[in-house]
């Protein structure tokens, strides 16, 4: 479906007024969504999270992972280990989200929920996510370092990436796949993309606020079970709204509707 410079009847291209993405039907369609599914949710994000997190405790201390200290940095090895926990908690948060971004088409035409039509393309797709994924949140998080409004730019010209990944099977082009979807909508995108980070920020201080509630010397396990919960919460939520921005975008460019996106999976 072409939104501009499309041929009338006399052969002539006409401009056709922007169809709008309507961020704010996005949001609004998410929320049933994700707490109609809230426990498969959990259960499928919470794999990913867990191992993440236990990944980071053993580089850099179960304290500095969960967030409760400053991670240490008294030799170059310590830095490394650092580095290879914030590269860690990148792929962690790219897997989850391509896992989700399944689930979401499932919820949204109101399908029986399948774990292995989730976790089949993601294993078999780990590579590009994980590498398209690091390569986003780096680009992404130096934008916000810079002046904020970059990385937002940034993060909604890449939005796209996961879900093309397993659910065209683009593979390493899903960057320009996701720069092609994404071109004219990007502004609105931000818009769903602060909503998103507001929700990651507000879950990652209230994990680190119950974790601080538990004795850490009668629970570590405890400690890191509130947590991995809590930060697959943060993660669950802007994960459907990367779905439904994708199959809206879709629809708008190339008049995809949301069931016929979903025939990926049969």
């Amino acid at each position: 479906m072409l939104n501009k410079n499309q041929i009338n009847q006399t052969g002539f291209e006409v401009d056709l007024p922007k169809i709008p993405l309507k961020a704010g039907s996005i949001i609004a369609e998410s929320f049933p969504i994700f707490f109609r599914c809230f426990s498969v949710i959990l259960i499928l994000g919470y794999i990913p999270t867990a191992l993440g997190l236990a990944g980071s405790s053993l580089l850099i201390g179960t304290n500095a992972a969960l967030g409760l200290e400053e991670a240490k940095f008294v030799t170059p090895g310590d830095t490394i280990n650092f580095i290879s926990a914030m590269v860690l908690e990148f792929v962690v948060a790219s897997v989850t989200t391509a896992l989700l971004v399944q689930l979401a088409y499932d919820a949204k035409l109101r399908r029986t929920l399948h774990f292995k039509r989730y976790i089949l393309p993601t294993l078999k797709a780990f590579l590009p996510i994980a590498v398209l994924g690091l390569i986003v949140s780096v680009l992404s998080v130096l934008g916000i370092i810079a002046l904020i409004i970059p990385g937002l730019w940034i993060s909604a010209v890449f939005i796209a990436v996961p879900p093309a990944i397993v659910i065209e099977r683009k593979g390493f082009a899903a960057l320009a796949r996701s720069v092609q979807l994404t071109r004219g909508y990007r502004w609105p995108i931000a818009l769903v993309l602060v909503m998103a980070i507001v929700w990651s920020i507000a879950f990652e201080f209230f994990g680190q606020f119950l974790v601080g509630l538990v004795d850490f010397e009668d629970g570590v396990s405890l400690r890191a079970t509130v947590y991995s919960v809590v930060s697959t919460v943060g993660v669950g939520w802007p994960a459907i709204l990367t779905a439904l921005t994708y199959a809206r975008l879709r629809e708008i460019k190339e008049g995809i509707s949301v069931d016929q996106i979903a025939e990926v999976f049969e």
